[in-house]
């Protein structure tokens, strides 16, 4: 723990109550808002040994100790408190505990970000640990474009056209390659599936530590940053395996396969469509009817997303919803499971709604605070496509470089994001009433529309 300043106790601190009794001493110890307080002793002020657990400051509730009657020889006892729960002062425009912003002084990034945040808080205030565990897996590795071409179909044919668009065009794209084109994707699928189960198992750690202070747990931020890494790297391997095997396909694609797959960009071939059973349908069935849960996922991913990858530009792939950030807090769950495609903006003003307005301040900060991080993110995400696209003109590329620079840059940047929007929440949750939960979860369970 860095030590930004050093709380030595001594009897004579005005934030001390202390009773000497024959078998020890009792310390009440008054803490601030904003801070982590970690108590150490030492027997010569030189080597100092932690006891006991890291505590939040909280000045309604004093640090209680009970420590050894004094004795020979000396025992000395101090506090090293870290500002921000441990967050480095470099990531942060004011400590979290003091960040209050007027939501009309945002500008229009941190406005954006508000409406993501607080969705966010919604379900994370809401739900529970284990529905922050949920990720669908099309959201892995999400870097060809496929954000750009759902929204296409979007705006051409209107706000839900897109729907089950994944589950038909994965089929569709198995049913237009030939066997040998197949079989490439089958074995991408089998290099994913361990990558996969990886990435969940990863992201698994992440999410707990990002918890770790509503489940009453320090939450290391030192270990969050390494998992982050960790995941990372293995989203930039999935992403460039993807990428390696598209490219292998691409130069042995007929005419007719390439306009087959423009088709279905353009909507010339509609999702009813591809529901409807082809030539090649009862053949791929059969190949893909073996398949495990994992696999079956695996295979759905990087074939759906392959048709945005053969037909858009690398100015489509790096389009992504910023709402797609640092997504550990169960609004996935939430919108998926709960509710079918909720939007992000009724599930934010459901919540600012019930937080009074100094509430909304603190969302208003964070909103603020996350705006260098996500930027970090992206500027890395981006990086990463673009580096990566030169394969699909047959020249090659520095992988390792790229999965490095991924995740120094864009994995780091959404971690830091992550971080700062757990311990903002944890600070708004010591404000918000029982009254305010009871209606947030009242909104929870109400499934209408």
């Amino acid at each position: 723990m860095v030590a930004i300043a050093d709380q030595r106790i001594s009897l004579a601190d005005p934030s001390i109550e202390n009773s000497g009794e024959r078998e020890g001493i009792q310390i009440s110890y008054t803490t601030e808002d904003g801070y982590i307080y970690q108590l150490q002793k030492s027997s010569d002020l030189t080597l100092w040994v932690d006891v006991g657990e890291v505590q939040a400051g909280n000045p309604s509730q004093p640090i209680r100790l009970a420590l050894p009657a004094p004795g020979f020889p000396a025992t000395f006892y101090r506090f090293v408190r870290n500002v921000n729960y441990g967050t480095p002062e470099s990531w942060l425009g004011h400590p979290i505990a003091s960040n209050r912003v007027s939501p009309d002084s945002l500008d229009n990034e941190a406005s954006g970000y508000r409406t993501i945040v607080a969705a966010k808080a919604f379900a994370y205030f809401t739900g529970t640990l284990e529905q922050a565990y949920h990720e669908p897996v099309g959201e892995v590795a999400n870097y060809f474009g496929y954000a750009a071409l759902r929204q296409e179909i979007r705006d051409r044919e209107g706000s839900q056209a897109d729907e089950g668009f994944r589950g038909a065009s994965w089929m569709e794209t198995l049913e237009i390659l030939n066997a040998d084109q197949r079989q490439v994707l089958y074995e991408l699928m089998r290099v994913h599936e361990p990558l996969f189960e990886e990435f969940f198992d990863i992201r698994l750690d992440l999410v707990d530590e990002l918890w770790a202070i509503r489940e009453g747990r320090e939450l290391d931020i030192a270990n969050a940053i390494s998992i982050g890494l960790q995941l990372g790297r293995n989203e930039a391997e999935l992403t460039m395996t993807s990428a390696e095997a598209y490219s292998e396909i691409l130069p042995t694609l007929s005419t007719e396969q390439l306009q087959a797959f423009q088709d279905i960009r353009s909507g010339a071939t509609t999702i009813p469509d591809m529901q409807q059973d082809g030539p090649n349908t009862a053949t791929v069935e059969s190949e893909v009817a073996d398949l495990n849960g994992a696999q079956r996922d695996a295979l759905l991913a990087i074939a759906s997303k392959m048709i945005s990858w053969l037909t858009g530009a690398v100015d489509d792939a790096v389009i992504l919803p910023p709402g797609k950030i640092s997504n550990y807090f169960g609004f996935a769950y939430y919108r998926y499971i709960d509710r079918a495609n909720v939007s992000r903006s009724d599930a934010a003003n459901r919540f600012l709604g019930v937080l009074d307005e100094t509430q909304k301040s603190i969302m208003a900060g964070l909103a603020q605070d996350v705006v260098t991080a996500s930027n970090a993110y992206i500027d890395g995400r981006e990086d990463l496509i673009r580096g990566s696209y030169p394969l699909r003109y047959g020249q090659s590329v520095d992988r390792a470089g790229l999965i490095n620079a991924y995740a120094n840059q864009a994995a780091l940047g959404e971690t830091q994001r992550a971080i700062i929007e757990a311990l903002t929440f944890y600070e708004l949750e010591k404000t918000i009433t029982p009254e305010q939960l009871v209606e947030l979860a009242s909104y929870r369970i109400d499934t209408s529309e």
